[in-house]
């Protein structure tokens, strides 16, 4: 119990916005094809672990409460998982 105790870090913030066609019985007279009304988001640490949740609204919105939440050192809103 002596040994100094490490903190898990997060290393990085992804929002990428789903896109495309509503399932047939949506909201199809109501959401374009270009829209977005769904965020996938993925919380990645320094340890190698990654978190994913979504959020109820568009990618934009996503990544601008990220911008102004976060300590601009770990979090850099981008495009895609990937990169």
């Amino acid at each position: 119990m002596g040994g100094a105790q490490t903190k898990m870090k997060i290393r990085d913030i992804r929002a990428v916005g789903l896109r495309g066609e509503t399932p047939e019985g949506g909201w199809s007279e109501e959401i374009e094809h270009e829209d977005c009304v769904h965020t996938l988001v993925a919380v990645l640490t320094d340890e190698g672990i990654t978190g994913f949740g979504s959020a109820y609204t568009n990618d934009g919105l996503v990544k601008a409460s990220l911008a102004v939440l976060a300590p601009s050192t770990w979090v850099r809103a981008r495009s895609s998982p990937s990169g």
